[in-house]
């Protein structure tokens, strides 16, 4: 998007929004409010801009708790640009480079994984 001049801010919540019919009146939670010709909300099923236009988020709920993890990786024994998913007798992971050099690794936290996991902040050592 940044090569299209298209800046994605991070970490901003929308509070409410009004669809003028030329433009969208946004106020944040943090109390900035500013005009725009579109609002996105890519936030998933618990997204303000997606409940505030009504709509709805079909679909079921998969089961299980997941961690996702974006992260820098040093001496990653495979090739950026490679998607990969690992199945084994603990379950799964699914591994991706994105193209700054992070990595993005997801799998499933079994019942075990749960149990040593903070109920607050998880941190890395979870």
């Amino acid at each position: 998007l940044s090569q299209l001049g298209v800046e994605v801010e991070w970490g901003r919540k929308v509070k409410v929004f009004d669809d003028t019919g030329s433009l969208v009146e946004v106020e944040l939670e943090s109390g900035e409010k500013f005009s725009a010709k579109y609002v996105v909300g890519c936030d998933g099923a618990h997204s303000t801009v997606r409940h505030n236009l009504g709509v709805t988020f079909s679909g079921e709920k998969v089961p299980g708790t997941y961690a996702l993890i974006h992260c820098m990786i040093d001496d990653m024994p495979m090739e950026t640009g490679v998607t990969r998913i690992d199945v084994g007798k603990k379950g799964w992971v699914f591994v991706t480079s994105l193209s700054d050099g992070s990595w993005v690794v997801v799998f499933e936290l079994n019942d075990e994984d749960r149990a040593a996991c903070s109920p607050d902040e998880p941190t890395l050592d979870d």
